[in-house]
């Protein structure tokens, strides 16, 4: 879908490319680029720490688990570019993105992945639900990118969901250069990623009644009874 030319030109041609009946999308392209999502999310997020938490890996839902980038078209229709897209799968990239966003947000004393075999308080759990280009609009096409995370408390027997939230972001595509579309890609998943930290609680209830916590669980010595008493002669 994507070539060097103005934007302009790209909603001509796509105009044109649909009144003959033929489609933009079946012309070859004589090469394509692969590109690393980059979002930023420099802030510190104010709110007592929280304690520690581990990162699971982001689920991408089909068809958003793939590396080529996706379309979707003015007339409903999805397109998948065969020639450029991400070097890895994004729920990968966007699991390193988080681990680096919520380390740096200043809310958790650890941040850590499955990997690390760390026994943590809590955990987040996401899906990436949407990861397209939306050209529905020629004139203003845009990235899109929401996940939706868990907030999973870890510290008892029985681990339970406290939250909930959906971490929606956009970004303007400014061209129709490759380039340019990836950087919108890793502008709208910033996005999504602060609106994520941003829904973060700040406060965390207490273990519920019958959920007792792993790391302090004591066992009481046992009782013992004292002697009956002697009665006095």
């Amino acid at each position: 879908m994507l070539r060097h030319r103005s934007l302009q030109l790209f909603t001509f041609v796509l105009c044109s490319a649909a009144l003959a009946g033929c489609s933009l999308f079946n012309r070859k392209s004589p090469s394509g680029e692969m590109f690393r999502l980059n979002p930023i999310v420099a802030a510190e997020f104010p709110g007592p720490k929280l304690g520690s938490i581990l990162i699971d890996r982001t689920n991408a839902a089909p068809p958003f688990d793939g590396a080529a980038f996706i379309y979707r078209l003015g007339d409903g229709s999805w397109r998948i570019d065969p020639y450029n897209g991400f070097i890895a799968n994004p729920g990968d990239m966007l699991t390193a993105n988080l681990l680096q966003a919520f380390d740096g947000s200043g809310r958790f004393t650890l941040v850590a992945t499955s990997r690390a075999g760390v026994r943590c308080d809590f955990a987040l759990e996401s899906v990436l639900t949407d990861f397209y280009a939306d050209f529905t609009d020629p004139l203003a096409p845009v990235a899109i990118t929401n996940i939706r995370g868990y907030l999973v408390d870890r510290r008892g027997f029985k681990q339970v969901v406290l939250a909930a939230f959906d971490g929606a972001g956009r970004a303007p595509i400014e061209s129709d250069t490759p380039r340019v579309v990836a950087d919108a890609f890793s502008q709208s998943s910033a996005n999504a990623i602060t609106a994520l930290l941003q829904q973060i609680p700040q406060t965390i209830p207490p273990i519920a009644i019958g959920n007792a916590p792993l790391s302090t669980t004591t066992f009481a010595p046992p009782v013992t009874e004292a002697p009956p008493a002697t009665p006095s002669k």
